[in-house]
């Protein structure tokens, strides 16, 4: 993604920058609108200093990157089975980390893709029981 062409809110810069959340991990707006909680580069969340330590916080196999189909059937396993999951809204492109994913290679425009990769994959965060 290009630096500065979309913003997003961000709760990790939010908090990084002094935004305080509530007890269900919503942010808690101030009237003063002096902290920043915009990232210029949404979408592109997995290089994000910000992120890494986020994900650093996990056990292994507790935070992973997934495609648009493979968390769809995730969302489902998750609440057959009762565990707890987040999706934090976070965002970036690679290969999906889903153990089970299919889809497959493909060309998009000139470019060849390999299987498994996708423009859009999202943080999956699993709760331990």
């Amino acid at each position: 993604m290009e630096e500065g062409v979309k913003e997003a809110f961000c709760l990790l810069l939010w908090s990084a920058n002094g935004g305080r959340v509530n007890q269900l991990g919503k942010p808690v707006f101030d009237k003063s609108g002096k902290v920043r909680g915009s990232c210029s580069t949404p979408y592109d969340c997995f290089g994000c200093r910000l992120m890494q330590q986020e994900l650093s916080r996990h056990s292994p196999g507790h935070a992973f990157w997934a495609c648009p189909a493979c968390i769809s059937v995730i969302v489902k396993q998750a609440k057959a089975s009762g565990a707890s999951f987040n999706l934090p809204g976070h965002f970036t492109e690679g290969q999906c980390q889903y153990e089970h994913c299919n889809r497959p290679a493909r060309v998009e425009g000139e470019e060849q893709l390999p299987p498994r990769f996708s423009r859009f994959l999202q943080l999956i965060i699993f709760s331990p029981p």
